[in-house]
C-alpha cells in the first residue's frame, strides 16, 4: 500500500480528508496462474496475513525526497523543537525516542535529550526508525543525511510549518506516525481556534503592534509568518507588514530604529520576544535612547513575550499563545499599559 497524499496547502483546507490509500499489492491469484513454487506462495501468504506484514508508507518531504517506511514509525528522533511539539499534539509522545535538548521535558516525556549537533553514533544508539529534522540541521551538519542513509535510517526533512502549508505538514506527520485521523482533527481545531479569535475582534479597532525578534538590531517577524498571523488573529495590526525577510523564506525581517520611530503614534504596543534569538528584556529596551521618542515606550507599553509562544510554529502552544496575545492587545486597545 502506498500513501502518496495530494495534500492541501492552505489553512482553510485543514478539514480536507487525506487521500485514500492506494493498494498496489500484487494479486496472489496472478502468481498462482504463473505456477510459482509452493514455498514462494507460502511466504507471500504470510506477508498478506494480518499482523505478519504491512505495506510501505511513502511520504514526500521538503527536500523532494520520498521517505519510505515499512510501517508507522515507533522510535522517532526529532531534532527540531517545533516538530517535536507538533508530534506530541498528534498524540505521538510515546513514539519519541530522542529529541532536542531545547525540548520542554513536560511535553517530550522521557525521550533522550540530544545536543544541537548530535553525532551519528548518538543517533544510532537510540535505534530510530525515523529521524525528523528541518533543513537548517543539514546546513549545520552537511554530512548527517548521508551518514544516516548509509545505515538505512529513514529521514524526513521538513520545513517549519507556515500557515499556508500547515495542513500538508500535519498530514505528513500523521502519515509517518500512523496518526492520520489525529492530524486531520488537530488541523481542524487549529483553524477553528484562529477563526473564533478573528471573529471576536472583527468589529474592534486594531491597535498597531511591533514585535521585536532581536532587540539589538531591531529585527521583526516577516509578513505572513507564524508570528504575523498570530498577531492578526489576536486583533492587532502588525505595523511591520512591509518588512523584508533577511533571506528568502526567513521568518525574521530587518526593520531598524529609524523605521520604528517613523511609526509614531500609530504604534500602541511593542512586544519583545524572549528566547534563543533575543535575551534583552523589554525593561532594558524601554530605556534605549533610540526609542525614547515613541509614545508607546513612554507610556510603558513595552512587554516581554516568550519566543516559544509567538515565533515557534507549534500547534501545541497555540491556545495559550493566542490567549496571551489577546490579553496584551486588549490592554493596548484600551489605552492604558498593556496587561501583564
Amino acid at each position: 500500500m502506498t500513501l502518496i497524499h495530494n495534500l492541501p496547502t492552505a489553512p482553510t483546507e485543514l478539514s480536507t480528508k487525506l487521500s485514500t490509500p492506494v493498494d498496489d499489492s500484487p494479486d496472489p491469484g496472478d502468481f498462482l496462474l504463473r505456477g510459482l513454487p509452493v514455498l514462494v506462495l507460502l511466504s507471500l501468504l504470510l506477508v498478506l496475513l494480518p499482523g505478519t506484514g504491512a505495506a510501505a508508507l511513502r511520504v514526500r518531504d521538503d527536500a523532494g525526497r520520498t521517505v519510505t517506511l515499512p510501517r508507522p514509525a515507533s522510535r522517532i528522533v526529532s531534532l527540531y523543537v517545533a516538530h517535536t511539539e507538533n508530534l506530541v499534539a498528534l498524540g505521538a509522545k510515546g513514539q519519541l525516542a530522542g529529541v532536542s535538548a531545547a525540548d520542554d521535558s513536560a511535553w517530550a516525556g522521557p525521550a533522550r535529550r540530544l545536543p544541537l549537533k548530535p553525532d551519528v553514533e548518538a543517533l544510532l544508539a537510540l535505534r530510530p526508525d525515523l529521524v525528523v529534522l528541518r533543513p537548517l540541521q543539514l546546513q549545520m551538519q552537511p554530512q548527517l543525511l548521508g551518514q544516516l542513509e548509509r545505515f538505512h535510517i529513514p529521514v524526513a526533512v521538513l520545513e517549519p510549518p507556515a500557515w499556508g502549508n500547515l495542513a500538508s505538514y500535519l498530514n505528513r506527520l500523521g502519515a509517518l506516525t500512523g496518526r492520520t485521523a489525529e492530524a486531520r482533527r488537530v488541523g481542524e481545531r487549529t483553524v477553528a481556534l484562529t477563526d473564533r479569535a478573528r471573529r471576536r475582534h472583527q468589529s474592534e479597532p486594531r491597535p498597531g503592534v511591533f514585535l521585536v525578534t532581536t532587540a539589538r538590531t531591531l529585527t521583526t517577524c516577516s509578513p505572513g509568518c507564524w508570528a504575523d498571523r498570530l498577531l492578526e488573529a489576536a486583533g492587532a495590526e502588525n505595523l511591520a507588514s512591509d518588512a523584508r525577510p533577511l533571506s528568502p523564506g526567513s521568518a525574521v525581517a530587518s526593520f531598524g530604529d529609524e523605521r520604528l520611530l517613523g511609526l509614531g503614534n500609530r504604534l500602541r504596543l511593542v512586544l519583545v520576544q524572549q528566547g534563543a534569538m533575543n535575551a534583552l528584556p523589554a525593561s532594558e529596551l524601554a530605556r534605549d535612547p533610540r526609542l525614547s521618542a515613541l509614545e508607546a515606550v513612554r507610556a510603558g507599553r513595552v512587554r516581554d513575550v516568550p519566543e516559544a509562544f509567538v515565533s515557534r510554529p507549534s500547534v501545541l502552544r497555540l491556545p495559550k499563545a493566542l490567549a496571551l496575545l489577546e490579553s496584551l492587545v486588549d490592554g493596548a486597545r484600551e489605552g492604558g499599559k498593556a496587561k501583564p
